[in-house]
């Protein structure tokens, strides 16, 4: 739907309910792409963001670093700002940056 670029907020709403009581069971890439798909929209959903970052958080170091880039982005994207989440994920990616080979 993102990228059709359809906007009906009631819809969204819903699937964002809905998501919030499983999205413990979600891996990282889809956490990644639940906050992706709501950024193109510029689709502000605190509740549901509140959740993919309290899911996240504990898992960031496991995220491969495409997962953390775009979950980065798509904050950005919505002008999100979850300042635990955002320190971890650029904590996490400068150690792989530091372990990377010359």
């Amino acid at each position: 739907m993102s990228r059709l670029q359809i906007q009906d907020v009631p819809l969204w709403d819903a699937i964002a309910s809905s998501s919030r009581p499983i999205i413990t069971a979600f891996n990282n890439q889809d956490l990644t792409n639940t906050a992706w798909a709501l950024s193109p929209q510029r689709l502000m959903n605190v509740p549901l963001l509140d959740s993919i970052c309290a899911v996240s958080l504990p898992k960031v170091d496991e995220c491969q670093p495409q997962d953390r880039a775009n979950t980065a982005w798509s904050f950005a994207k919505l002008s999100y700002m979850h300042a635990p989440l955002l320190n971890a994920i650029a904590a996490a990616s400068r150690a792989r940056c530091l372990d990377a080979d010359p």
